[in-house]
């Protein structure tokens, strides 16, 4: 049975922001492509019943930071919750009832909320081109008070509910989190933030991911000799690591919303730690435990009572709500799992060599089947970014392509994450030139090694993966590609991008104006004549990272050139497409781009 389309765009569920709900069940949202995108709240109870909470058009959404925060908070009798584009707070009782909390102003954005004694904290951001951060409290009875302001950016705050103790990230233009985030610490007593400490993390060593234990112990990541390591500080104010592995404890926090560091209740710690490019649960306590099991990417870890659950991704399911045995490690799945349109094919660890004996991080599949003996045509996928990674675990997009007969090749290029600094950091300076040597690179080893056609490579990306797959068929080594929602306008890019990524491209590329040389030379729209082969184009007109206009003046680009890109708009999308609708008609675009680009190819033999 073949992957439907429409099958494929349902499974692609998104589950994040797992919580404990103070009987026993737990609460998580569950963004979901048949409903138009919406991200619903949804709680299994201790009996094991599932389902929504609140109304049935509620969508939560916080968009603080640009990619967003936690947008809801569980406290006694009850769940702070934010509500749609306008960022309305509401307050949702344990016997359903809903009460809307005025907010002072309009058009700001808020998340992050954290309960406290008598409210909530959270982040609150307000401003377009000139962006104000803070922490507000907002009081039971509706009042809402600015206690804590100064740095550009402040996100992440966490507090202890019985002592007050309180912790938060943040950082200042230009950089970004994973360069610089400082972690603070402080006491919130009576709708004030006092004692207010710098605990960790400076810029070229940041520190981030706090959470607090029911003890009240703080852990959080720390950058030390090159590696993203796990840290406790105790009750005496003692700061301990955790472990001294050369591996990474959590990844870039785009958004807040991920969890890989657990407290347990004997003072131990579950770590979801990267290695070899996917996410593997290790215990660190009086005893060093590596748990055997199918995770592959881990997005949330909770404790209710004394029962480990986790949204956890494998090889043949997205992530779902699964509870972690901690004598067998196995993953026992609490929610009913979908019934899989098709046979998952699983990609498997494929790191390739360089002529020159560097090696290039990947994964890789074969399709399903293949009519011949002879190799297959190949899609090879550039992540976005560019300071993440790929995730390797079962995703419908992928089981689509493998299903009709196209291997897929996922490269983890030089500045990727979870490989330690010293490769994250290869990248900088060098967007456009070392990531896109290694796609090309990649894409050549597995032609040398006989594992894919290599008269029939294609390439595809989206945003800043979009550049590197544009880059890349500068090269002539793909028939073609895609790119989606990708940036070909440096210049322009760190001009109109929002206020988190604004300066992103100072460390990617250099600053503006001393750099604008180099911008000009790697952006694609001023060199459409270097770009070969078919280009299929999707974009989201509501994107607010890589505005529209840098899909509309690449492919006026390349009309003047006369070789038109197919392009393919879609109203009411952003950065990234939510919707089943969406997601079905880029799929078929993609499928039916690719297979005209190797009828030609093989008409040409």
């Amino acid at each position: 049975m073949p992957w439907d389309l429409v099958d494929a765009a349902i499974g692609k569920i998104d589950r994040s922001q797992l919580l404990a709900d103070g009987s026993g069940g737990c609460t998580w949202v569950e963004r979901r492509p048949d409903r138009a995108g919406q991200s619903v709240l949804m709680r299994r109870r201790a009996n094991g019943d599932v389902g929504q909470l609140g109304p049935i058009d509620w969508s939560l959404t916080s968009s603080i930071g640009g990619y967003g925060g936690r947008s809801y908070a569980r406290a006694e009798h009850g769940w702070w919750v934010v509500i749609g584009p306008e960022h309305s707070l509401h307050w949702l009782d344990d016997s359903g009832t809903v009460h809307e909390i005025p907010r002072p102003q309009d058009g700001s954005r808020i998340g992050d909320l954290a309960p406290v004694d008598g409210g909530c904290l959270l982040v609150h951001e307000e401003g377009d081109e000139v962006v104000r951060r803070s922490l507000y409290f907002v009081s039971s009875t509706g009042e809402w008070t600015q206690v804590y302001a100064g740095p550009d950016f402040v996100a992440n705050v966490c507090v202890h509910p019985s002592s007050g103790a309180m912790a938060w990230v943040e950082w200042d233009h230009p950089n970004l989190p994973w360069d610089a985030a400082r972690l603070m610490i402080a006491r919130f007593y009576d709708g004030v933030v006092m004692d207010t400490e710098h605990l960790a993390g400076r810029e070229g060593a940041p520190a981030y991911a706090p959470a607090f234990d029911s003890a009240g112990d703080l852990r959080f990541v720390a950058l030390t000799e090159g590696w993203l390591r796990p840290q406790k500080r105790n009750s005496k104010g003692e700061v301990l690591q955790l472990s001294d592995a050369h591996a990474d404890f959590a990844d870039p926090p785009w958004t807040t919303t991920t969890r890989t560091l657990l407290g347990l209740p004997d003072g131990s710690t579950l770590a979801a730690v990267r290695r070899g490019g996917i996410h593997v649960l290790e215990l660190f306590g009086d005893e060093h435990k590596i748990f055997s099991n199918d995770a592959v990417s881990v997005r949330d870890l909770c404790l209710v009572g004394e029962e480990v659950l986790g949204l956890i991704a494998t090889w043949d399911s997205r992530a779902d709500l699964v509870h972690l045995d901690r004598a067998t490690g196995a993953l026992v799945h609490l929610t009913t799992q979908p019934l899989l349109p098709g046979p998952v094919v699983r990609l498997r660890s494929l790191p390739l060599k360089t002529p020159e004996g560097r090696q290039i991080e990947g994964f890789f599949a074969a399709p399903n089947s293949q009519e011949t003996s002879s190799p297959p045509p190949v899609i090879v996928f550039c992540h976005g970014g560019p300071t993440d990674c790929v995730d390797p675990s079962l995703d419908p997009t992928v089981q689509v392509f493998l299903d009709r007969g196209y291997a897929v090749a996922l490269v983890n290029y030089r500045g990727s994450t979870g490989f330690g600094m010293a490769y994250r950091t290869a990248l900088d300076g060098q967007w456009g030139v070392v990531d896109v040597a290694d796609v090309v690179a990649y894409r050549d080893a597995l032609e040398r090694d006989g594992l894919v056609d290599g008269a029939a490579c294609l390439v595809r990306g989206g945003s800043s993966g979009g550049l590197t797959a544009l880059r890349a068929l500068e090269s002539g080594r793909f028939l073609g590609g895609t790119g989606l929602y990708a940036c070909s306008n440096l210049q322009r890019l760190a001009e109109a991008t929002h206020d988190f990524e604004s300066r992103y491209l100072d460390t990617l590329i250099g600053p503006l104006p001393e750099m604008l040389s180099v911008y000009e030379d790697r952006s694609p729209v001023l060199h459409p004549e270097r770009i070969e082969g078919g280009l299929l184009l999707l974009q989201g007109l509501d994107d607010m990272v890589v505005p529209p206009s840098q899909t509309e003046e690449l492919a006026s680009a390349l009309s003047a050139l006369g070789r038109s890109p197919t392009v393919l708009l879609f109203p009411g999308e952003g950065h990234g497409f939510r919707k089943k609708e969406s997601i079905v008609k880029a799929l078929e675009a993609e499928l039916s781009h690719y297979e005209s680009l190797l009828t030609q190819e093989r008409g040409s033999r």
